[in-house]
């Protein structure tokens, strides 16, 4: 029995449009997660690079405030002779760091007390040296816990953090 031409176009037409079809729903899907795939790595690497200047900028304010609140402290006790320029450098380092919006509470009563200890020794004797050190470092602790909060949920989320959470 011989089969009907028309019958055999008709199949292999209906498996050429099958396989077209098949085809482009693949490429469409390889398209779709090569699409998906490039954007989280591309945000993963935008979060990993973010994530990591943070942690830097953390270690940096950290080891400049310990260094100028040491440098003051030493002059204070006599350890050490006035040296205004380091102190002076130290100030500007961390002021670098910080946001000098005044709504930023944290960053303004830092760089107040700042501004005071940096004009030591001075004819002002209402500074006291020991409170205003307490206070930059009770501030940049809470700020460096405030950030590593942020750090923390940016991980977690992949996402950038607008507002730290309350530390």
């Amino acid at each position: 029995m011989e089969a009907n031409p028309q019958i055999t176009i008709l199949v292999a037409l209906v498996a050429f449009v099958g396989a077209v079809f098949g085809a482009v729903f693949s490429f469409v899907g390889v398209a779709i997660t090569a699409f998906f795939t490039s954007r989280n790595n591309n945000k993963n690497i935008f979060i990993n690079t973010v994530t990591n200047e943070r942690a830097k900028w953390r270690d940096e304010l950290r080891r400049d405030t310990a260094e100028f609140c040491k440098l003051v402290y030493g002059e204070l006790q006599g350890k050490t002779g006035p040296d205004p320029l380091k102190r002076e450098e130290l100030r500007v380092a961390i002021r670098l760091r910080l946001n000098p919006n005044p709504e930023h509470r944290l960053d303004k009563a830092i760089l107040d007390c700042m501004s005071r200890l940096a004009k030591l020794p001075s004819a002002d004797a209402a500074v006291d040296v020991r409170q205003e050190l307490e206070v930059i470092e009770f501030n940049v602790q809470a700020l460096l816990k405030q950030e590593w909060e942020k750090s923390k949920e940016e991980a977690r989320k992949g996402k950038l953090v607008t507002k730290p959470k309350s530390a």
